[in-house]
């Protein structure tokens, strides 16, 4: 009996001590799990910075973090009074990728600027002045080129629209920039950030800018008679920093010839069920003829990446064979419409 009482206090013992043990590890285990997700927000956060909205307070300008934290970012120069009122609206345009805040802006009272801020640099930067003619309207494209219309009140002859790359000025910043001693950076802007389109002259004011998928449309003054209105297009290929490729570049790329290669192979049949049609734009014909079985997931990964940052033509293509007009001749899938 004495034997089996102190087995069971040892038990006791140690069914108290393992359950200490296990309490104490889901404790740390806990601690460590939260530190780490505290971390990784915090890691995210930093990472993922970003521009939710914006107001403007009385020429004060506001901006709203990712948090939803309202910050003050800017102040328009000159203007504004105790009254809260601002007798200067700025246009304003955020990018799409949330990263960049620009607006109009008058300096030393009479010129018109435009400035931008980053949410990743926590600074405004003068992005131009563009002296005593007026800015109409800014507009961030899908890529973040920010678009300007600029020109002369009444002087139809001098209007433009001017593309920049502010994806490109901000990654190479310090060196983009000049510093003035208590004064904002201002950007030094080259050909290589800069695109002019100069507008027709139609004997009216261009006054808004509006984004489309792949155009640009610039708007003129509205007429009573709406017959009248007019609106330039300005295709995405005229204000793209993308790298136009051509043709014989394209030509004579090695990858586009694998990937080709890669097709070809793709293409084989017992018979004509094994068959199908798949396109992938250019260079890649119209369609290509591949087996049905075929894991083409390495193939289509590829050619994401080759045309990811070009600017290629367009086919005008026939429609794609249904499966019922491809037959498979000599172990090949063939388009039957033109055997």
């Amino acid at each position: 009996m004495k034997a089996i009482r102190l087995f069971l206090i040892f038990l006791f013992i140690f069914i108290v001590l393992l359950t200490a043990f296990i309490a104490f590890n889901q404790m740390e285990s806990a601690r460590i799990s939260n530190s780490s997700l505290r971390f990784l927000n915090f890691q995210l956060n930093n990472n993922n910075k970003m521009i939710t909205d914006y107001e403007v307070d009385n020429c004060d300008i506001y901006i709203f973090d990712e948090n939803d934290n309202k910050k003050k970012i800017a102040r328009i120069m000159d203007l504004g009074n105790d009254e809260g009122l601002c007798n200067v609206e700025p246009s304003i345009s955020l990018s799409f990728s949330n990263k960049y805040l620009a607006f109009t802006d008058i300096m030393g009272g009479v010129d018109s600027a435009v400035r931008i801020y980053s949410v990743n640099l926590d600074k405004v930067t003068t992005l131009y002045v563009y002296g005593t003619s007026s800015v109409m309207d800014i507009e961030f494209t899908y890529e973040d080129i920010l678009t300007v219309l600029n020109g002369y009140p009444d002087s139809y002859d001098e209007q433009y629209v001017i593309f920049y790359n502010i994806p490109g000025l901000y990654e190479k910043y310090e060196q983009n920039v000049t510093r003035i001693a208590r004064s904002q950076d201002y950007f030094k802007i080259t050909d290589t950030y800069k695109k002019n389109f100069k507008l027709p002259n139609v004997g009216k004011s261009y006054i808004s800018l509006v984004i489309s998928t792949d155009t640009m449309v610039v708007n003129t003054e509205k007429s009573q008679d709406a017959s009248q209105d007019y609106f330039e297009v300005i295709p995405y290929s005229e204000y793209t920093f993308r790298k136009k490729e051509t043709a014989s570049e394209i030509a004579t790329d090695k990858t586009v010839e694998n990937l080709k290669y890669a097709l070809e192979k793709a293409n084989y049949c017992q018979q004509a069920t094994d068959c199908k049609a798949v396109s992938y734009g250019f260079p890649f014909e119209c369609f290509n003829l591949v087996n049905k079985n075929e894991n083409l997931t390495q193939i289509e990964t590829s050619i994401k990446l080759y045309q990811k940052d070009k600017v290629l033509p367009i086919y005008d293509c026939d429609r794609w064979p249904y499966e019922n007009e491809i037959t498979c001749e000599n172990n090949k899938c063939v388009d039957a419409r033109y055997n």
